[in-house]
């Protein structure tokens, strides 16, 4: 990485504060051991610290530091905050530098905010003498002004200038809290959603997004969008990146009317992503969380199914993927299950109804040819005497594939007498990667819908999941990135065996009975996400009934978030721990200590 100078950069305007400027971790010297790098400096006047650390092929080690200095004649340096809170009042301390060899009379300082809040203090013109260094304070006082809030301090000393923006963070007073609720609503119809709002909400910090989605598309674009971001860490978190976008992909690739932009910034951030995962390969074959020898059968297992997905929407290399499952298929141990050479990271569990199920699952995904009858049959005998739902919904996907169709409607019986009235499924004790809590009920939910899909007899059933799945998304998230990724996968499933045209209608907003704002209108042809209007002035302290009606249309699903901050937090009754934390100075003076008794 190397920080590239903006295009419009003007003298005296000083907005760009990166921190790093140049970051290089394989950069190779000549023969003398030298080497040269370009880069650009931000608009900080200060002094860098440049750290080098180098080996050579013999194993020598070495490193240096040095600095570089950035300075101007005449500049200002303001200490701003980087996170303030609603209706706060700051004293902001400033520095004034001369740093020429004359007098400069007549300093005007002005300090100009986004807006009309937050709002600052003016400043008295000053003398700064020759290579003298004043400081001053101003206020800001923040008001009502809630999210990010950009302040310029601009100064004049003669024929010198020098303009500073920077931002800050507002953030309500509080803890913050978000209630969130979804579901689906049909043609020519109205749901309703009753809605408490706490007495102690703190003023002004309530907002709400309320969005329905025409197709999966929508639901999926929304949730790319929140999962988008560049790849890092070790394999697991590289692919917690990667997955989601992978299976976006293929989707977005069989559907008209998607993001163009959004496609190319998700293939690019597959490009990248794809060239980490390949170098987590262990030695002898397989992948471990950071590419260390012996691999791990259920990751690989995992890398598996995510390198076949992936090579629907990119180039993935064919000897990859021929290496990873032949190294999986080494692993089986001839009765049935797979041996495990390694250690676990993370929460990854060992047992191997879990492990085993996991692994055969991905050998079948995958299309391997081989013959995996054996791990076929000893999936279907755990999955007949298993307690953990998980495990059962696994199965029966396994055994889908496999032709074992007597089996697997077995197993869909079991899973459909699993199912609560809300649709979700009861009963999932563990899943292969430690989920627990919601997340493991949208995962375990997620792959009994898969398996279900594949025999028209389950169709109550899958509507019901479906719903379910539909009502816990937040955000266009389902819980954790493990359970959002098979959510979307059950989505799309459901968008392929499910797909009815879709109808033009009118969507209206309804607060405590009256209508908010004018109805929404939309096509057969709408394929992002609808949102509707806020409503954040009628949520009072109190209860409330938020409603739907749709007029014409199809059966689309909706969410609905509510975000605002209390002055106390969400706690529970039956927390085993209490915490009380205080300060032993109620005023601190600036640069001051203070100890804090808990």
């Amino acid at each position: 990485y190397a920080h590239q100078v903006r295009s419009d950069r003007q003298p005296g305007q000083r907005v760009d504060f990166t921190e790093t400027l140049f970051w290089h971790a394989g950069l190779k010297t000549d023969d003398e051991g030298r080497a040269s790098v370009e880069f650009g400096l931000n608009d900080s006047v200060t002094s860098f610290r440049v750290f080098a650390d180098a080996f050579t092929a013999e194993g020598s080690l070495g490193s240096a530091s040095t600095t570089i200095e950035s300075v101007e004649p005449f500049y200002i340096e303001p200490k701003m905050p980087l996170e303030v809170t609603m209706n706060d009042i700051v004293r902001v301390p400033l520095s004034a530098v001369n740093a020429t060899n004359d007098r400069l009379a007549y300093v005007g300082i002005e300090v100009l905010a986004q807006g009309t809040q937050p709002s600052a203090s003016a400043f008295t013109p000053f003398d700064l003498q020759a290579n003298e260094r004043l400081r001053r304070l101003f206020t800001i006082r923040v008001g009502k002004f809630n999210g990010k809030a950009e302040l310029t301090v601009a100064a004049k000393a003669g024929s010198y200038s020098d303009t500073v923006t920077r931002g800050m963070m507002v953030r309500p007073l509080g803890f913050p809290i978000e209630d969130g609720f979804g579901g689906l609503i049909d043609a020519d119809s109205t749901v309703s959603h009753d809605l408490t709002i706490p007495d102690d909400m703190v003023k002004d910090s309530l907002t709400t997004r309320i969005v329905v989605y025409p197709t999966p598309l929508a639901s999926m674009t929304e949730a790319l969008e929140r999962l988008i971001q560049e790849p890092n860490g070790c394999f697991e978190q590289t692919s917690s990146t990667v997955y989601p976008l992978v299976m976006a992909q293929q989707y977005f690739m069989s559907h008209e009317g998607v993001d163009t932009s959004l496609i190319e910034r998700s293939a690019k951030i597959l490009d990248k992503g794809y060239d980490r995962l390949i170098g987590f390969e262990s030695p002898s074959g397989g992948f471990e969380w950071f590419g260390a020898d012996p691999g791990h059968d259920a990751l690989t297992a995992y890398g598996l199914m995510e390198f076949t997905d992936m090579s629907q929407v990119r180039y993935v290399d064919p000897n990859l993927l021929e290496r990873t499952s032949k190294w999986l298929l080494a692993q089986r141990d001839g009765k049935g299950g797979f041996e495990r050479k390694t250690h676990t990271y993370h929460c990854w569990l060992p047992e191997p109804e879990l492990s085993y199920t996991y692994n055969t699952w991905s050998l079948l995904e995958s299309g391997i040819d081989a013959d995996l009858s054996k791990e076929v049959a000893w999936v279907r005998d755990t999955a007949e005497k298993s307690q953990n739902t998980y495990v059962v919904a696994l199965a029966a996907n396994v055994l889908g594939l496999a032709g074992d169709e007597e089996g697997a409607n077995h197993l869909l019986d079991k899973l459909a007498g699993k199912q609560t009235p809300d649709g979700s499924l009861k009963d999932a004790t563990q899943s292969v990667v430690g989920s627990g809590g919601e997340a493991l009920t949208i995962e375990t939910t997620s792959l009994a819908v898969m398996a279900w899909l594949k025999n028209s007899r389950y169709t109550s059933n899958v509507e019901q999941s479906i719903q379910y799945l539909a009502e816990s998304c937040k955000a266009g998230r389902f819980g954790s990135t493990q359970s959002t990724i098979l959510a979307l996968q059950a989505i799309v499933a459901y968008d392929q065996s499910r797909a009815t045209p879709k109808a033009r209608g009118t969507l209206q907003l309804i607060v405590d009975g009256k209508p908010v704002g004018d109805p929404v209108a939309f096509t057969d042809q709408t394929r992002g996400a609808i949102e509707l209007p806020e409503c954040d002035e009628l949520l009072q302290p109190g209860d409330h009934q938020i409603q739907f009606r749709m007029t014409g249309g199809s059966s689309m699903p909706y969410s609905v978030a509510v975000n605002y901050h209390r002055t106390t937090p969400d706690t529970s009754t039956d927390c085993p721990l209490h915490l009380e934390m205080a300060l032993n100075d109620r005023q601190v003076d600036e640069g001051a200590i203070t100890e804090a008794a808990v």
